[in-house]
């Protein structure tokens, strides 16, 4: 999670949306600013026990984060096939340094945007948000590749790009 911990990016994506699924809690920062940002409930899918842990602890007396042990191309068609209202969706659970787990994102993310493209239904109304770009604007063809399949989930998306509050953080965003 590299968006402000203070919900400035998410502030500026809530508009209406009640919903918020992140794929890789980490140590929650996530979780905490969708909390503070307003949203009424919280998924949150992490691959490691060891922070999946973290975060079942740090929100262990709220009701509206709901945590998911394992890998999001397996958790999220779950999920997504009891969602029934337009949600926010922040994609990153791809490594990104040492001590974590996870596929670097150059394999993983096309995993999980094939997931996504077989619900597209699901993202009629809705807006997708993937981390880390930042890492990857060298990598020209990766970023067409992603954006193109960003497109495909939602064709009436405006797929672009957003620079974080935090500096030098850069999102992919659709919606």
């Amino acid at each position: 999670m590299s968006f402000d911990r203070e919900g400035k990016d998410l502030s500026k994506f809530k508009k209406d949306y009640k919903v918020f699924i992140e794929t890789g809690s980490e140590n929650g920062g996530g979780i905490n600013a969708a909390l503070i940002t307003g949203y009424d409930t919280i998924y949150s899918i992490e691959i490691d026990p060891k922070y999946y842990n973290i975060c079942k602890e740090r929100f262990k007396d709220n009701p509206n984060v709901n945590l998911i042990l394992g890998s999001s191309d397996v958790e999220l068609p779950k999920l997504l096939e009891t969602i029934n209202e337009p949600f926010v969706m922040w994609l990153d659970a791809h490594w990104s340094a040492d001590g974590y787990m996870g596929e670097k994102m150059h394999e993983f993310l096309p995993k999980e945007l094939d997931v996504l493209l077989n619900h597209k239904d699901k993202f009629i109304n809705s807006l997708l948000a993937i981390d880390d770009f930042n890492h990857y604007l060298y990598d020209r063809a990766f970023c067409v590749r992603m954006e193109s399949k960003v497109k495909e989930i939602n064709p009436n998306w405006n797929v672009h790009y957003y620079e974080s509050e935090c500096p030098g953080q850069i999102f992919l965003i659709g919606e």
